[in-house]
């Protein structure tokens, strides 16, 4: 393209491809997006309060607005919930695929089925072993590319250079090609399920770093630890009626010995309140703050430009004749200057 176009001394073509790994999709293979685009997020943001606001609109209708679209947003999710439950109907009977309609959620599984549709078609060009990894070269029917996919028996771990699973979380068509290949097709090794895309990614606590915080002073660290360990309860409460029934009576429980610590606690503060108030206010005086002059426009009327102008005349003051010279001119003085002017 450079020879094509002659643009190898352009130094904004050159800048752009030296900062290649930051803008070019070949180079993001390995980080999880989710298939999600760098536009997308503010895009759909920008659909769902196009389709409920106006010009027009207040700042009240739009909040309403907004929760009305906030609660159809979890209804659909709720619905999705529940739908995904059941399980989808399998155009090729495999355990594989019986595997993973257990697991999937109904959207996660339709993308997984095409590509495992797709690895029917794929053929193995070559196989090479260095003793530990089987490397092999795979094609698709119809297609020119190659990929290259490597495979440990020890582990069953796969991995394909066209980095599918690590950019979107779900095995490709040339990985599945060698499992099926290697294994007894019961199922997928686990670490190849993504909690995120399963149905019960809603269900026990979520294990990350980044959420695990120490209690201490700040309230908002002492509410999340306490929120992500109700959460994990909640879930196992909601199994049945008994397990309702026991968490909803330990709930109790703790509550009525939050509420009986917090009142002797109020109790003893204002005890020990009255005493020391009696001292502090007869040692300490308050004063009244300096007033200081407020910036900008003062809170009194506004006036007009009619009286801005009738202000500005009354600060000078009008020339006075000092004596007339015949009966055609007249001398003004007007500080230390001197006009001649005639009468009209």
């Amino acid at each position: 393209m450079e020879k094509e176009y002659d643009t190898g001394n352009n130094s904004w073509l050159r800048r752009l491809y030296e900062l290649r790994h930051k803008w070019s999709s070949a180079f993001g293979r390995d980080i999880f997006t989710c298939g999600i685009r760098s536009s997308q997020r503010s895009e759909s943001t920008n659909n769902v309060f196009q389709r409920m606001s106006t010009k027009t609109l207040t700042l009240v209708e739009f909040v309403r607005h907004y929760e009305e679209q906030l609660k159809h947003m979890r209804e659909i999710e709720s619905q999705d919930d529940y739908s995904s439950h059941g399980k989808p109907k399998l155009q090729v009977n495999h355990g594989i695929l019986t595997h993973v309609a257990s697991l999937y959620t109904r959207t996660i599984f339709k993308r997984f089925n095409e590509e495992f549709l797709q690895c029917l078609s794929v053929q193995i060009l070559s196989t090479t072993f260095d003793g530990l990894v089987y490397v092999y070269t795979l094609k698709c029917v119809g297609n020119q590319r190659e990929n290259v996919v490597g495979f440990n028996a020890a582990d069953s771990s796969v991995s394909c250079e066209c980095r599918l699973f690590e950019s979107k979380g779900w095995l490709c068509r040339h990985a599945l090609h060698i499992l099926i290949a290697n294994s007894s097709g019961v199922g997928i090794p686990s670490s190849y399920i993504l909690k995120r895309w399963t149905k019960g990614v809603k269900q026990g606590n979520v294990n990350d770093e980044s959420h695990q915080m120490s209690p201490g002073p700040s309230k908002f660290n002492r509410f999340s630890t306490l929120m992500h360990e109700a959460f994990e309860v909640m879930s196992l409460g909601s199994e049945d009626v008994n397990t309702m029934g026991i968490t909803r009576k330990n709930w109790q429980r703790m509550k009525a010995e939050i509420l009986s610590y917090k009142s002797s606690v109020i109790l003893n503060d204002d005890a020990t309140d009255d005493c020391d108030n009696a001292t502090s206010l007869c040692e300490i005086s308050v004063l009244d703050p300096l007033r200081r002059k407020g910036k900008g426009t003062s809170y009194g009327r506004l006036k007009s430009s009619s009286e801005k102008r009738k202000k500005k005349t009354k600060k000078g003051t009008p020339p006075t004749p000092i004596e007339s010279r015949g009966a055609t001119t007249m001398r003004y003085t007007v500080g230390n200057y001197e006009w001649v002017l005639p009468i009209p």
